[in-house]
């Protein structure tokens, strides 16, 4: 210990000695006893001051920490709100494709003829109606076509 308060070893051995000679070695017992007895009670009041410092600390950083675990929990169930809000609009959007793709399947599937007994389709192209109920439609021989209508 090289200084206590500012007072170095000498200049503390210095203040004893005369602390001896002004009051005497009786009454320097109970001023010994004394200040003994109040560094005692300063020692346990700044201890209880720490502990009652760290306690406050600790539960205002407890406070703090409760407070953002809330925020984190909020937050964790507006993200399981959202995920099962984006899932059902994404199944729902699914199953409109599927629904789509199948349709459209359907309608552009080729109509489906049966083979011919023998079995030979050469020589032999099918026939595929496309007009109305009055009879197959005729497509526009070449001449029927006109050219350009501006020249």
């Amino acid at each position: 210990m090289d200084s206590f308060f500012g007072i170095g070893l000498s200049e503390f051995a210095i203040i004893l000695i005369l602390a001896i000679v002004v009051m005497g070695p009786q009454r320097m017992r109970s001023v010994a006893r004394t200040l003994g007895r109040w560094t005692a009670q300063l020692q346990q009041i700044t201890r209880g001051f720490t502990q009652q410092l760290n306690a406050e600390l600790d539960a205002a950083e407890l406070d703090d920490l409760r407070g953002a675990m809330q925020e984190v929990q909020e937050l964790r169930r507006q993200v399981a709100d959202m995920r099962s809000e984006l899932l059902g609009v994404t199944r729902s959007a699914m199953q409109e494709g599927n629904q789509a793709v199948s349709s459209t399947r359907n309608a552009l599937a080729p109509q489906r003829t049966p083979l011919p007994e023998n079995g030979n389709t050469i020589g032999q192209p099918e026939q595929l109606s496309h007009g109305d109920a009055a009879g197959p439609s005729t497509l526009p021989k070449a001449m029927d076509v006109p050219d350009d209508p501006e020249s």
